[in-house]
């Protein structure tokens, strides 16, 4: 069996890939291919990582049979949560430290190592913003200006993750994508990284799993100030049956920050093209 893994990373699009994936997948059977996404992978016990860094003791005899079960030449496999934690990214101001062992563990858990990788990114200060704003209704956060100054300079940005893909998969073919060149193309992408023709596939027509927008954060603070218990689908209701149009969106970046993380990651999208890693580099033209 052949392992196509998408990585996503998360707030890079990554649910709207899935979907469409996941919406595709009579297509994808008849080309013998197996899907399994953030549903099947988050709902087996045999699937989840455990935070000693090890699967359930067994699980790999229930692994074997899901494998045996698909009948397919060809899985793909998506889950964001595989390179490790959003929430871990922000509160240490770097991009997936804990990458490499998490890989490993699950392909060896899976039994093969990956043909191809799909890797979203994203400008620096959109994803963390989108992060922070995603976050915060789920748990509490820090205030984000005690966590801006390691997000204006993380130790490790998108080449550290890829150079980390090419020192384990050496042989892999690995695919990355800008998020802003991707947008409203999302049929084509989901086709180039799945070995489809675009015709063939269903879009997914709306945005899905978007950021709460950034005027609902002082709001955020306030619920949870005089509401501490509230659970994170708790916190998102009272969110919804709150008319935030027109309140003021507090500014967690200012405009040369801004400049400043848009220009390393101006860095990182040309080292892409001109090669780094041996990636295949999916900008506007290129899927």
């Amino acid at each position: 069996m052949e392992l196509f893994l998408h990585l996503g990373a998360h707030r890079t699009g990554s649910t709207a890939f899935q979907r469409t994936l996941k919406r595709n997948g009579d297509v994808l059977a008849a080309a013998g291919t197996a899907y399994w996404g953030p549903e099947w992978m988050r709902g087996r016990d045999h699937l989840m990582l455990r935070d000693n860094g090890r699967f359930d003791t067994g699980a790999e005899a229930a692994v074997a049979e899901d494998l045996a079960a698909t009948g397919a030449a060809r899985l793909i496999v998506s889950d964001e949560n595989i390179l490790g934690s959003m929430r871990r990214n922000l509160l240490e101001g770097g991009f997936y430290a804990g990458a490499v062992a998490r890989l490993v563990a699950y392909c060896s858990h899976l039994g093969m190592e990956p043909a191809r990788i799909g890797l979203g990114i994203r400008d620096y200060a959109a994803y963390w913003v989108s992060a922070y704003s995603y976050l915060l209704p789920a748990k509490p956060l820090p205030d984000f200006a005690a966590l801006k100054p390691a997000l204006l300079a993380p130790d490790r940005g998108w080449r550290e993750v890829i150079a980390d893909l090419r020192g384990l998969f050496p042989r892999a073919e690995i695919m990355v994508w800008p998020l802003e060149a991707v947008q409203g193309r999302m049929r084509a992408l989901v086709a180039r990284f799945a070995d489809q023709t675009p015709q063939r596939l269903r879009g997914v027509e709306k945005r899905i799993n978007t950021a709460p927008g950034l005027a609902a954060i002082p709001a955020v603070r306030a619920i949870r100030a005089a509401e501490p218990d509230l659970n994170g689908a708790q916190m998102r209701a009272r969110l919804a049956e709150m008319d935030l149009a027109g309140a003021p969106a507090p500014e967690l970046f200012t405009g040369a920050e801004r400049r400043a993380l848009a220009a390393r990651y101006a860095e990182d999208c040309a080292a892409l093209a001109a090669g780094f890693a041996d990636v295949r580099y999916l900008a506007e033209g290129r899927i």
